[in-house]
């Protein structure tokens, strides 16, 4: 639901809400979940029987006032030319499914259209010593607005770094691209991560994301 995240994106009629959800029962799925939603979209489907599932605070900081990070060789950009673009890829896969776990991971389509969703988009991939990956920041602008859409180490390399380092080149690499603030959100319940977005300056925004389930197998 592209654009559904602002404070006050609503939906369409309820009718056009089942006709979705008949629809996709005609394509065989048994169940929906949403992206992460604004407040008046999550009412809407609240009211056509999803039920919330993950709350997210969302966070903004100011861009402007934050140094530029020197270059970090450890965290690779993923370019679209590049020989190593499929192992990266794959590796950045694997990190999102250890740190999220399969039932909120990433798959291959998923993580393009987050790359899509935005006018620009890097992914950043940072490699340990032994080359293994150890996590991955995917950022992205448009019309001078960041968003840090997805940041995830894996769980044996936690508390080492390298969350810092990877939303540190992200950073910079939106400020080069002319955005003076970025967004985030993030698990309520995630005080790590809480933590590390204040450390950045992240303040809450005035309200929270929703991310919303529904069987289809009731009509």
């Amino acid at each position: 639901m592209t654009g559904a995240h602002g404070e006050s994106s609503g939906l369409a009629r309820p009718d056009i809400i089942e006709q979705w959800l008949a629809t996709l029962r005609r394509w065989g799925y048994e169940g929906v979940r949403t992206g992460a939603v604004g407040p008046v979209v999550a009412d809407d489907l609240a009211a056509a029987g999803f039920v919330a599932v993950q709350d997210l605070a969302l966070l903004s900081c100011d861009l402007t006032s934050q140094p530029a990070v020197p270059r970090d060789r450890a965290i690779v950009r993923v370019r679209t030319h590049s020989a190593r673009r499929e192992s990266l890829i794959a590796a950045a896969l694997t990190v999102d499914s250890r740190s999220f776990g399969q039932g909120w991971a990433l798959d291959r389509p998923a993580l393009q259209e987050a790359r899509a969703a935005t006018r620009r988009a890097q992914l950043m991939v940072s490699l340990s010593d032994g080359g293994q990956p150890s996590g991955f920041v995917l950022a992205g602008a448009t019309s001078g607005r960041g968003f840090v859409q997805r940041l995830a180490v894996d769980p044996d390399r936690r508390r080492t770094g390298t969350a810092t380092r990877l939303l540190g080149q992200a950073h910079t690499w939106l400020a080069a691209r002319g955005c003076s603030t970025s967004v985030v959100n993030t698990e309520t319940s995630n005080t790590a991560a809480l933590a590390l977005y204040r450390s950045f300056g992240y303040a809450p925004l005035p309200y929270g994301l929703r991310v919303l389930e529904r069987p289809l197998g009731d009509r």
